[in-house]
């Protein structure tokens, strides 16, 4: 929802901007902390039994008094309890109680905790929960968009997309006001805005043959996430441009957004049954295929190179198809700031633009550069900064790291376990420069941090 750390102890993916993504509990690892919980609950079921029923010692003046030994494993097993409660996430409570605001640069809480839910600032207004519902707020905490929708995305080129309705979103302005006259089912069916257009699939079994069972968003398999199927795909994929005409009218199996002035889309092959081989290839802003579809995926230009994969294998190619490496890395993410990690075996390193090893693959992790560090681990479970030389500039020592932002990275003090560590916000020294009690921050974005003041992060 609001971003994900670089660096963490749980476990731990890798997302399409190359950060390393921290999941503290899914269902699977919810189920070592239940067992814990009823232990540790079942523990002092025992401790009081005993207390009812233990022996008592007679004390001078002939009153029965319990011993001393009984009371000491019932005041452990509170404390052992208490300190356990981030072990048993209690998410679903904690969660309901949390109230998201604003932090600047300097530590101050300019737009206090008071909504249910928040996004990230962009273009000048945030989205954000109230009684059920989203509005916006610019940088002064004002309630510019007053709250009338079920959800909201942040503002991209001057539009974003909100549920009018249950099940059907549309494009606002920055006013509210609905600007592009055109429902879509799910938010998933629209993309962002970006270069001036977006990419929306248009549903309409007249138009197009309806086929069965197509997999949609293949390429975030690659990226560890999960790809969904359309049982009933009766529509295509084309761009509409702000105003809501069609600038690519509706032909591809999936598109994404432009980025460099290119836009990676799907295409089908009318003799090929298997979609596996409905590959991924580029077209510009006028719809024409600049680079053949040729790919098994394919992503977001960035820094004037994509990441592509061929026989499950990742190199890069430049804006004419390229390739700049050939597809040869078990692993790669994007390029920021002129390198991209790629993973040779089982560690991690990264290469420039050119295609040469930059920094060498001696790291367990690695994270995308973001003002000139990136969140990086060579041994252990602790995570620091290296520079692009490689050098480890900010000891290994977060449990957590994100990526720098406004001269500033989110970090969490400690192994990440969750009970005795410590959150703050590190400079480029890496000094702890705010320091704060907050359960729940994020990266600086425009100049502020979404933070909470209660829950797990």
């Amino acid at each position: 929802m609001k971003g994900h750390p670089v660096l963490g102890r749980m476990k731990k993916t890798l997302n399409s901007g190359g950060n390393i993504s921290i999941h503290p509990l899914h269902d699977h690892d919810r189920r070592a902390t239940t067992i814990l919980c009823f232990r540790i609950a079942g523990a002092l079921y025992w401790a009081r039994m005993m207390k009812r029923h233990a022996n008592p010692a007679v004390a001078s003046g002939g009153k029965a008094v319990h011993a001393g030994i009984d009371k000491f494993p019932c005041l452990m097993l509170i404390l052992v309890l208490a300190a356990s409660v981030s072990a048993c996430n209690m998410h679903p409570i904690s969660r309901s109680l949390t109230r998201y605001g604003y932090m600047d640069t300097a530590g101050r809480v300019v737009i206090p905790t008071q909504f249910k839910d928040a996004q990230h600032f962009s273009e000048g207004l945030a989205a954000v929960e109230v009684d059920g519902r989203w509005g916006y707020v610019d940088r002064n905490g004002q309630m510019v968009i007053q709250p009338q929708s079920h959800k909201a995305k942040g503002f991209k080129n001057g539009r974003a997309s909100v549920e009018v309705s249950p099940d059907r979103w549309r494009y606002i302005d920055r006013t509210g006001k609905v600007a592009i006259d055109t429902d879509f089912k799910w938010s998933i069916y629209a993309r962002d805005f970006s270069e001036g257009l977006a990419a929306i699939y248009i549903e309409d079994p007249k138009r197009f043959e309806c086929l069965s069972s197509v997999h949609q968003d293949v390429r975030e398999k690659y990226n560890n996430s999960n790809l969904y199927v359309s049982t009933q795909f009766c529509g295509r994929w084309g761009f509409i441009n702000p105003a809501g005409a069609f600038s690519v009218e509706p032909q591809f199996i999936e598109a994404f957004s432009f980025s460099d002035g290119l836009a990676a889309v799907r295409v089908r092959n009318p003799n090929l049954q298997d979609q596996r081989r409905w590959l991924y290839g580029f077209i510009d802003h006028t719809g024409t295929v600049v680079i053949a579809p040729q790919f098994e995926a394919a992503f977001d230009f960035s820094d004037g190179l994509a990441r592509v994969v061929v026989e499950g294998r990742k190199g890069f190619i430049d804006k004419t198809g390229k390739r700049v490496t050939e597809s040869t890395f078990d692993d790669a993410k994007d390029f920021h700031e002129g390198l991209a990690p790629v993973k040779i075996g089982d560690r991690w390193g990264y290469i420039d633009k050119a295609g040469k090893i930059a920094i060498q693959a001696d790291l367990t992790m690695a994270g995308r550069f973001s003002e000139g560090l990136a969140a990086a681990r060579r041994k252990g479970i602790l995570g620091g900064y290296i520079d692009r030389t490689g050098a480890m500039v900010i000891s290994e020592q977060f449990g957590v790291a994100w990526p720098f932002s406004d001269g500033l990275a989110r970090v969490k003090i400690g192994d990440g376990s969750g009970i005795f560590d410590n959150w703050g916000y590190i400079d480029k020294s890496g000094k702890v420069v705010i320091s704060r009690n907050l359960k729940a921050g994020w990266p600086f974005s425009e100049g502020l941090a979404l933070i909470g003041n209660g829950g797990p992060i």
